[in-house]
């Protein structure tokens, strides 16, 4: 698989670069400081892995400059706006530069492999208390028992976690679906978070 990397924290782009030329499966990675560097290098990508501020300059458009590319955003930028924006621009993924290089590598392949697209439940998850909070809908359980739901927690894990019962777990999910005016938790983090 051949990777380019749109990055300006130096240090940061050759390290993730050493660390994907060490997976078998990638043929090349190329390393690009500055968005005309990369616009002007015309080559073909199976995935471009982006920070969304690159010197000061947003490289939000270059998604939908290129939308046959694949973008996947490797930020530490969680704003719920952007996220938004990102999504509806087509970008393949959102995750923050906090996840392993593991756990990256493994989305990277989801993205060019399954043409998954992927977003990490930490964000999706601090993007939806900071939106729950300021528009007050759901309760601070409410938003508590919608976070656990999106890390695939089961109702009695949620009801032992919160030292609840899981009838008061079943009750809560309810009361957050009416509100929400959607049918499952996937919705919430699809239709609703990217609306």
């Amino acid at each position: 698989m051949k990777i380019a990397v749109l990055e300006d924290h130096k240090v940061f782009a050759e390290s993730f670069k050493t660390y994907l030329e060490i997976n078998e499966e990638v043929s090349s990675v190329e390393l690009f400081f500055n968005i005309n560097e990369f616009e002007n290098a015309k080559s073909n990508y199976d995935i471009t892995i982006l920070d969304l501020d690159i010197n000061g300059n947003s490289s939000l458009h270059l998604i939908k400059k290129y939308p046959d590319m694949k973008f996947l955003i490797l930020t530490a930028n969680n704003s719920p706006n952007l996220i938004r924006k990102a999504y509806e621009d087509g970008v393949f993924g959102y995750l923050q530069k906090k996840v392993g290089c593991g756990r990256i590598f493994g989305f990277i392949k989801k993205v060019i492999y399954n043409q998954e697209k992927i977003y990490d439940n930490n964000i999706i998850t601090q993007s939806f208390r900071q939106e729950m909070k300021k528009s007050k809908k759901l309760t601070n359980r409410e938003i508590e028992v919608v976070e656990l739901l999106f890390n695939e927690h089961s109702e009695s894990y949620i009801a032992n976690h919160l030292c609840i019962s899981k009838n008061t777990v079943k009750s809560h999910k309810q009361n957050i679906f009416r509100k929400l005016g959607i049918q499952s938790t996937t919705e919430v983090k699809y239709n609703y978070l990217f609306k």
